[in-house]
C-alpha cells in the first residue's frame, strides 16, 4: 500500500496488487506485464503525459484523449467490438447518432453495412467530403421526403461529369425498373417497366412540358405532351412503330407515313407541294377524291394526283 507523494524513481516490481490512495508519479515508466491490467476506478482519472502503448489496449469504459491519439503502426489501428461505434461528434450538441460510425451497427437488411452517419442536430444529417471520391463498385441511395438522391450543383464548372470506357456510360432504371443486362449504346441508356410511359421529360418551368416515351403497354414510341399520371402519355406528335412513323396522332397507319393534319412546304409557287389527308372538300377536290388518301398537287399546274390519276380541281 503506498501512500500520498511516493515517487518511484527507479525500477520497482510490483508482485500481487498495488493500490494507490494519492498521486503515483513513474519517472522511469509503468509497464505490465501479460495478463496484468490497471483498473481505474469509477470516478478516477489516468493521466499519461506522453504514453506509448505497443500492444492492444482495452477499455471498459469512457477513455477520453485531450490531446489527441495517435496509432503509427498496425494493420487494425483503432478496433470497436460489436455493436460499438466510433463517436467523432462526442460531447456535440446533435441528434443521438450524428458523427458515429460502425459496424452493422443500424443496418443489417438486405446485408450487413458499414454506417457512417453524419452531422447535425436533426434529419437530415450531412456530410462533406474534400475532395474526389472514388466509388470501386455501386453506389446507392434512398432518397426520401426530404431527400432527392443525388444532387449535383456546380456554376462556373460541370455539376456532373459521366467519364468512363463502359457501354453505356450512363444507364438509368427508373420505376423499380431492373437494369436491363444489354448494351444498346455507349451513351446514355433508359429502362422503364414494359406498361410505363414517359421516359424523360423535359420541362419549361411553369410553362410547358414535353415527354419522350411510350404509348403505354406498347411498341409506339415518339413525344407528346408531358404528363402527371404516366399512364395518362401519349406520343400524339410524333410517333414510331413498326417500321412506320406518324404525325399529329399516336396511331401507327399501314402506310410508312400517316399525318393527321396538313403538310405544307415553303417553296416557290411554281412547285409547291401540299399534301391533305382526310380533308379533300376543304382542299376543293372533285368528289370523286378518295377519302384518306394523300392528294398531291401541283398550284401552278391546277391538277390532283392520287397515283397516276389526276383530278380537276373545282
Amino acid at each position: 500500500y503506498v501512500n500520498y507523494g511516493n515517487d518511484f524513481s527507479g525500477g520497482t516490481v510490483v508482485n500481487s496488487a498495488l493500490s494507490v490512495t494519492g498521486l503515483l508519479t513513474a519517472n522511469a515508466g509503468v509497464t505490465l506485464s501479460a495478463g496484468q491490467t490497471l483498473t481505474i476506478p469509477t470516478g478516477g482519472i489516468l493521466a499519461l503525459n506522453a504514453a506509448t502503448v505497443s500492444g492492444t489496449p482495452a477499455f471498459s469504459g469512457t477513455a477520453t484523449f485531450s490531446a489527441g491519439f495517435t496509432v503509427t503502426s498496425g494493420t487494425a489501428a483503432i478496433s470497436t467490438g460489436s455493436g460499438r461505434v466510433l463517436d467523432l461528434g462526442y460531447g456535440q450538441t446533435r441528434e443521438a447518432n450524428a458523427g458515429k460510425i460502425g459496424y452493422g451497427t443500424f443496418t443489417t437488411s438486405p446485408t450487413t453495412m458499414l454506417d457512417i452517419v453524419g452531422a447535425g442536430t436533426g434529419t437530415p444529417r450531412s456530410i462533406k467530403m474534400w475532395d474526389n471520391v472514388y466509388i470501386a463498385t455501386t453506389l446507392y441511395t434512398s432518397a426520401t421526403s426530404s431527400g432527392t438522391g443525388i444532387q449535383a450543383s456546380g456554376s462556373s464548372y460541370p455539376a456532373m461529369l459521366v467519364s468512363g470506357s463502359g457501354s453505356p456510360a450512363i444507364q438509368v432504371a427508373v420505376n423499380g425498373a431492373p437494369a436491363d443486362g444489354a448494351n444498346y449504346s455507349p451513351g446514355i441508356q433508359i429502362t422503364n417497366l414494359p406498361g410505363s410511359a414517359q421516359h424523360m421529360s423535359f420541362v419549361r418551368q411553369g410553362q410547358k412540358v414535353y415527354s419522350l416515351g411510350y404509348l403505354p403497354s406498347t411498341n409506339t414510341f415518339g413525344i407528346g405532351d408531358g404528363q402527371s399520371t404516366d399512364s395518362s402519355f401519349s406520343p400524339t406528335y410524333w410517333a414510331v412503330g413498326s417500321g412506320n412513323m406518324a404525325v399529329g396522332t399516336a396511331t401507327i397507319g399501314g402506310d410508312r407515313l400517316t399525318v393527321n393534319g396538313g403538310v405544307r412546304t415553303s417553296r416557290a409557287r411554281s412547285d409547291v407541294v401540299e399534301a391533305v389527308v382526310n380533308n379533300c372538300a376543304a382542299a376543293a377536290c372533285s368528289a370523286t377524291c378518295p377519302s384518306g388518301k394523300v392528294i398531291l398537287f401541283g398550284i401552278g399546274t391546277h391538277g390532283a394526283y392520287q397515283g397516276n390519276t389526276q383530278y380537276n380541281l373545282a
